[in-house]
């Protein structure tokens, strides 16, 4: 296992350290309290799936912003012969991916970057995929179009990439999904998990789609969406 870990952009340092994803115990307890979980693990392995069925035989495969390592768990699964490049800034979730992914160990190499640079990944070859969760919504559009580009960027031709994000519904539908999924979910537990910091909206569905065919996607398309979070793929052109 080779593990490399490239200082990202300097992290401010926020009103409350507890909303920090650099906070151990933070994430400790966002782990915990994780509701998303169940219901990202069909996405995951669908995207496994298309690209079983577009006969992809990955040998490299890069999950950016990959947190715990869950979506990279399910590409290693699916994908026997492939090695896998665990990316994040959050050396606290690096603890919680190596402990997760360690069935995998030898399969994995570990970096800590942040997604904003991508430039400072050190990728051994040609990526066959790239995968994503939970994190471009953070990125303002001027920075989600800069990271599509950075992700076309590292596939081969022919290459697939993944998005499973939330998304910015419009008008009311943002309240009508919260109060149809509080009537899905079990009451929780425990003190209320401080929400991490967002700067602005999350993207719309159109500006994910946008996104990716302005940075130079093909076969762009909506795989799949539940509430707000979609799952969004397409490939580098051929060659």
């Amino acid at each position: 296992m080779h593990e490399r870990q490239t200082a990202g952009p300097t992290v401010p340092e926020p009103a409350d350290p507890g909303k920090n994803w650099q906070d151990h115990d933070y994430v400790a307890t966002w782990m915990d309290r994780d509701q998303h979980k169940a219901l990202l693990d069909f996405p995951r392995a669908l995207t496994a799936a298309i690209l079983a069925d577009d006969e992809v035989d990955p040998r490299l495969i890069v999950d950016i912003a990959s947190g715990p390592g869950d979506y990279l768990a399910v590409m290693l699964m699916q994908f026997p012969h492939a090695r896998g490049l665990w990316a994040d800034s959050s050396p606290a979730m690096l603890d919680v991916a190596r402990e997760k992914l360690a069935h995998f160990a030898d399969r994995i190499d570990f970096q800590l970057v942040d997604m904003k640079s991508l430039g400072e990944l050190d990728v051994p070859s040609s990526t066959d995929v790239v995968v994503t969760s939970r994190a471009a919504h953070h990125l303002s559009n001027e920075e989600l179009l800069t990271f599509y580009a950075s992700c076309l960027g590292l596939l081969r031709p022919g290459g697939w990439m993944a998005n499973l994000d939330h998304t910015q519904p419009p008008g009311t539908w943002k309240e009508r999904y919260k109060r149809v999924r509080r009537r899905d979910q079990a009451p929780r537990q425990g003190p209320e998990l401080p929400s991490h910091t967002h700067d602005q909206a999350p993207p719309t569905v159109a500006e994910h789609l946008e996104g990716m065919t302005a940075a130079g996607f093909c076969d762009v398309e909506l795989v799949w969406k539940t509430y707000h979070t979609g799952l969004f793929m397409g490939r580098r052109e051929p060659s």
